[in-house]
């Protein structure tokens, strides 16, 4: 399966906007960045954003990264409650709906 619809969080860090920049100049990318609704920053326009809470909720995250064929992840190493919140699994009543390279999370 070839890899297709890529979600980069940390778009905005040290090191997102170059790898935002390589995934858009690939031009076999449809590229979605996960962004706080506080986020004043902006992207090119053929860059879809997918918005959460500022918080995090596990269920934003999982409707943000859904139907991805890949996510990655790019920001501090030290920032672990994140990187956990992202790895989560699913609660045991709900069922597991993405597998994104290695990602899973669920929908009700």
């Amino acid at each position: 399966m070839a890899i297709k619809k890529v979600n980069l969080v940390g778009a905005n860090g040290k090191l997102g906007p170059a790898i935002l920049h390589v995934l858009l100049s690939a031009g076999t990318f449809t590229v979605i960045v996960l962004s706080r609704t506080s986020s004043k920053s902006t992207y090119p326009p053929s860059t879809h954003i997918a918005r959460v809470s500022d918080n995090l909720p596990h269920d934003e995250l999982v409707q943000g990264l859904c139907g991805q064929d890949a996510v990655v992840v790019v920001f501090a190493g030290s920032n672990s409650d994140l990187q956990m919140r992202l790895c989560r699994r699913p609660r045991p009543s709900r069922r597991p709906a993405l597998h994104s390279r290695g990602l899973l999370a669920a929908v009700a």
